[in-house]
């Protein structure tokens, strides 16, 4: 049900608002997909998921919390130098549906200048925690020309019990062409997530999966 919810929601909310975008632009190659990592950088599993990814030579998308990129610079550099983007996923987790409109906005605001001033370059992508998209923060995007990104498909590995059969169960059930999957990058999923992907990717590769960076996305 999770992986229902967490999928479908933000289908729905792609095709209802303006600006968030979940898939791939159609001008991308068939049988293509997008990683993208929520909740980063730890100390435990980050370097695991940079491992699997570097195995295969995969980009991915780390939407990070600032105040984790702010306790762990060097794992915010391990991102940036293993060629993955990063995108910004608030200062503390905020849900933009239960906080007030100015402490949201700092949330982001923040956590974009953490990111900047880390990497030494501008953070194009913008990932409201739980999808939960507002018109100021849609507002706050366009004002400061970054794009907001929500996914297609999400896998739940942030639940309790799941396991990296589970994953790749969920992963092929909902994955569709160009689909931008969310994946987790915490102490819940970190137990599962690399082990799913480490049987995953090579599988999806063999069957002429690729798998593309956001280059082709408009910021």
């Amino acid at each position: 049900m999770r992986a229902f919810l967490g999928t479908y929601f933000a289908r729905a909310m792609c095709r209802l608002a303006p600006h968030p975008i979940g898939r791939l632009p159609k001008s991308t190659k068939e049988r293509v997909l997008h990683l993208s990592f929520d909740d980063g950088p730890t100390d435990d599993g980050t370097p695991l998921l940079l491992e699997v990814l570097a195995r295969h030579d995969v980009p991915a998308t780390f939407f990070l919390i600032g105040n984790n990129a702010s306790t762990h610079p060097r794992r915010v550099r391990e991102i940036l130098q293993a060629g993955h983007a990063l995108g910004n996923h608030s200062w503390s987790h905020v849900d933009a549906w239960s906080t007030p409109l100015r402490q949201t906005i700092r949330e982001f605001s923040r956590c974009q200048q953490t990111l900047e001033e880390l990497s030494s370059n501008p953070v194009r992508w913008v990932r409201p925690p739980y999808g939960h998209i507002t018109r100021p923060v849609v507002r706050w995007c366009k004002r400061h020309q970054r794009q907001m990104v929500l996914w297609d498909t999400m896998p739940p590995d942030f639940a309790d019990g799941m396991t990296p059969t589970d994953i790749v169960r969920s992963f092929r059930r909902r994955m569709r062409t160009r689909s931008i999957v969310c994946l987790h990058d915490n102490p819940r999923s970190k137990s599962v997530t690399p082990a799913a992907l480490s049987q995953l990717i090579p599988q999806l590769i063999d069957e002429g999966w690729t798998f593309a960076d956001l280059s082709a996305v408009g910021s």
